[in-house]
């Protein structure tokens, strides 16, 4: 959807920055002084839209590559063959202590 609007807003200010080249005779656009700052109102908008689907498209990216990393560290711990030691004693807590 940033996209979209990235795209809207820089085709707005395209027409704002340039009137005649869109409507030579100026029939339609009738923009005046305020072509300028509608144009540069509209470059900062797609350029905020720009940067909100990148930065969305790469937190997206982030997460995928976390969720892997914890899925190949989660196998790895399957595979992992655990060591055949004698349980420690003092940390046997199923004979009550004495007296």
């Amino acid at each position: 959807m940033n996209l979209v609007l990235a795209g809207f807003w820089m085709l707005l200010a395209l027409v704002a920055f340039f009137p005649s080249q869109f409507d030579p005779e100026e029939r339609f656009l009738r923009l005046g002084q305020n072509s300028v700052l509608l144009g540069g109102v509209a470059l900062l908008m797609g350029v905020y839209n720009l940067v909100r689907w990148w930065t969305g498209r790469s937190w997206a990216a982030q997460q995928r590559a976390l969720r892997e990393e914890m899925q190949r560290r989660h196998q790895g711990e399957e595979r992992r063959p655990r060591e055949d030691r004698p349980p420690d004693p003092n940390f046997d807590f199923h004979q009550r202590p004495p007296g």
